[in-house]
């Protein structure tokens, strides 16, 4: 008998341990913010609408014709002028235009500014014009070990490398801001340096 107490309050301890614990480490979400109550119109009492100078004594009725607000303003008055905003909006930014050649195939892109060629790269991903796998490396950023199907083969020492403009490229695609009307062409190849 005495057993069956012990028992019984170590699983009421253990209950509580757990159930403290549950409340105390884990996140609790914010109940739901409850609706709004509807309000109710009373039927059958006047109300008038200043803005339009509408009286209504009854919803289920047809309302009568707005008067139009500026019958109600006096004829010696000026009217109010609203200020004009001084600043001039942001300038919209400007989508920067880049080529990209694979393969002697022309992918002409329209990017925002600020992309990288790896933004070039995942654009036609996402457009499905191409498949690429990407390789990145922590300290040098990212590069393509694929496209199409054609991957990276160190026994023949042949990789894909970009050329900025013609030139090789001097620094991985993910660091690369491009540049309006920047040209980048993919080679298939062996490194040159």
């Amino acid at each position: 008998m005495h057993n069956k107490h012990l028992i019984r309050l170590w699983m009421t301890l253990t209950f509580l341990a757990v159930s403290s614990a549950d409340y105390l480490l884990l996140p609790h979400k914010a109940a739901a913010p409850k609706p709004p109550t509807p309000v109710t119109v009373a039927q059958n009492l006047p109300w008038s609408n200043i803005a339009t100078n509408t009286t209504i004594s009854d919803p289920q009725s047809q309302p009568k014709t707005p008067t139009p607000a500026s019958s109600s303003i006096p004829k010696n008055t000026t009217p109010l002028s609203v200020p004009s905003d001084q600043s001039t909006p942001a300038p919209l930014p400007t989508p920067i235009a880049a080529t990209i050649i694979i393969n002697g195939q022309i992918y002409p892109l329209q990017l925002p500014e600020k992309s990288t060629a790896y933004d070039a790269m995942a654009q036609l991903v996402r457009d499905k014009k191409i498949s690429v796998v990407f390789k990145e490396f922590s300290t040098l950023g990212y590069f393509v070990d694929e496209v199409d199907g054609v991957r990276t083969d160190k026994n023949s020492g042949k990789y894909w490398i970009y050329y900025l403009n013609g030139k090789p490229a001097q620094m991985g695609i993910s660091n690369y801001i491009l540049k309006n009307n920047d040209s980048i062409t993919w080679k298939y190849e062996a490194p040159q340096f």
